[in-house]
């Protein structure tokens, strides 16, 4: 399934990147369909590239919408932290409160907001 995004992404980079085939040629990097796991392929998205190419090789306007997009990734990020983190305090405020015995579910929340934290 990640191959097929992946693939369906490349045949998008030829619209909005129409000068990263020659880029790509001129700096003599192997092709991404060289790789059999989908993990280890380039992207190539624009803040790959090197800033002084960018404009040059993507359609005007594409760099500032990946810089919109990371920065909303950041914050859906920080939220799912802040969402998280909440969560855990209120649990802690009522096991002291209230019982004992509530650490494993505890940890597990925690863990959760390890997960937010690695994401952004």
């Amino acid at each position: 399934m990640l191959h097929t995004r992946i693939r369906a992404w490349e045949l998008l980079q030829a619209i909005y990147m129409p000068g990263l085939l020659q880029h790509r040629h001129n700096v003599n990097q192997t092709s991404s369909a060289s790789s059999d796991n989908p993990e280890d392929m380039e992207l190539w998205l624009p803040s790959r590239l090197p800033s002084t190419d960018r404009e040059r090789i993507c359609v005007a306007g594409l760099v500032a919408y990946e810089e919109k997009l990371r920065t909303a990734q950041c914050h859906d990020a920080l939220n799912s932290l802040h969402h998280v983190l909440t969560i855990k305090t209120r649990m802690i405020q009522f096991k002291n409160k209230n019982l004992r015995g509530q650490r494993a579910v505890i940890d597990r929340v925690h863990e959760r907001a390890r997960v937010a934290a690695d994401k952004y």
